[in-house]
């Protein structure tokens, strides 16, 4: 800047005043028009230097640091070399509505998220969409799903989904459906040990009740998922049905080589074989058993607490015999048969045996 136009200015700030301003201009009209210039290039300099902007632009993992003039998305992605493809977005927003006068300031980051595919399972069908990353709620809002009060979506609707992972819309509806149900009248069991073991007789029929139900009924994609009683209440009172349990045992018929024997149950036991003798019983035998029956073929020992001394049976390869002793080591499910020598008991040994508990009139 020359001398004189600097002399100049400072006539202008310090000497004249604003009420002479115009005169001056008018006497010193070619200095005046050669400040206002140099004014005007000032003016200009400061302005286009506030407007530029250092911005961080982050695109496909690589970070650009650019200065240009203006702010605007567009011009920033511009000059970092950054072209949009259609559904990619950026953080601002490039092209909203909302956004469209937004300028980046200084030291601001710019950052381009690029779309996707993402498939949708909803109301029956599948789709898949273009569409930057986000919450499910989101991205299903773009896809023009709406999500009812109690529908389900599969990953949660405020989670991020990662890329590529389906987003499943569960469709849940709610019911309450009321109805009136039969409501069974209560049994009273009677034993009758008169009657076989297995029949029933009814006495009192009774009469079924009816109570109104409401039932809560879950459907998730139409079909029913759950269901839970919220309420009931008796409109009949049932009446109580009365009968009788047969509690005595069936009568089975047994033919073998030694006659007829009539029976009501059959049970495979582990059998062992002893005599009266000192070797079987010890020295202090005296050939009495525990029943007072005196020892010898047909006598079997038992474990009362299973078969009850005095129970008759028929034993295969055995023959006919009755529960009249005990032995030490005679538990459970576990008898000793009684012979006539001590060899007859060792040729018996230890076997498995069929035993019919027979039936005496």
């Amino acid at each position: 800047m020359r001398l004189e136009h600097l002399h100049l200015l400072r006539q202008i700030r310090v000497e004249a005043p604003l009420q002479n301003l115009v005169a001056f201009i008018k006497k010193n009209k070619k200095a005046a028009v050669s400040a206002a210039g140099l004014l005007m290039l000032v003016i200009g300099c400061s302005v286009y230097l506030l407007g530029l902007v250092d911005v961080t632009v982050v695109a496909d993992g690589v970070v650009t640091e650019v200065r240009y003039w203006g702010g605007s998305v567009p011009k920033a992605l511009a000059a970092a070399g950054v072209t949009l493809v259609p559904f990619d977005e950026t953080i601002p927003a490039a092209d909203s509505d909302s956004n469209a006068n937004i300028k980046l300031r200084d030291g601001s980051v710019l950052q381009v998220l690029r779309a996707v595919e993402m498939t949708i399972a909803a109301d029956g069908t599948t789709q898949t969409i273009q569409t930057v990353p986000g919450t499910a709620r989101t991205i299903l809002a773009k896809a023009g799903i709406t999500i009812g009060e109690y529908d389900r979506v599969l990953p949660d609707n405020d989670q991020p989904v990662p890329a590529g992972t389906p987003i499943r819309v569960v469709r849940v509806e709610i019911k309450e459906v009321t109805a009136q149900v039969a409501v069974s009248p209560p049994v009273e069991e009677r034993p009758d040990p008169e009657l076989e073991r297995g029949k029933v007789q009814v006495l009192e029929p009774g009469k079924a009740g009816v109570k109104e139900q409401t039932v809560r009924q879950v459907f998730e994609d139409g079909k029913l998922k759950t269901k839970e009683v919220i309420a009931e209440r008796i409109m009949e009172q049932p009446r109580q049905r009365v009968v009788k349990i047969g509690t005595k045992p069936p009568v089975y018929t047994l033919t073998t080589s030694r006659g007829t024997f009539r029976y009501s149950q059959v049970a495979t036991m582990s059998a062992s074989a002893y005599c009266p003798c000192k070797i079987c019983c010890g020295p202090k035998a005296n050939g009495i058993t525990k029943s007072g029956k005196k020892a010898g073929y047909g006598v079997v020992a038992v474990d009362p607490k299973v078969i009850p001394l005095g129970t008759q049976f028929y034993i295969e390869g055995y023959g006919p015999a009755v529960a009249a002793d005990i032995g030490s080591a005679i538990k459970g499910n576990r008898i000793d048969l009684c012979f006539e020598t001590h060899q007859e008991a060792l040729n018996f040994g230890r076997r498995k045996i069929q035993v019919y508990i027979l039936v005496v009139n």
